[in-house]
């Protein structure tokens, strides 16, 4: 389970996966069209909450679903 922070809710890892491309660039793939949509919604703010997660080891420079 991946906390979508502040603990308004999350997105279950069965049915999920995720990698980081060459251009540093999350991709994320959802098991339904819901939580495409929640994962997509909050943009920018998504690719900072995760920079925050994983600073100093790792940064991303966006979110692709």
């Amino acid at each position: 389970m991946v906390d979508a922070g502040g603990g308004r809710g999350y997105c279950p890892a069965s049915g999920t996966g995720r990698e980081i491309d060459d251009s540093g660039r999350l991709h994320v793939r959802c098991s339904s069209p819901a939580w495409r949509t929640q994962v997509r919604m909050p943009g920018p703010q998504l690719t900072a909450r995760v920079n925050e997660l994983l600073a100093p080891q790792a940064t991303i420079s966006g979110v692709v679903v």
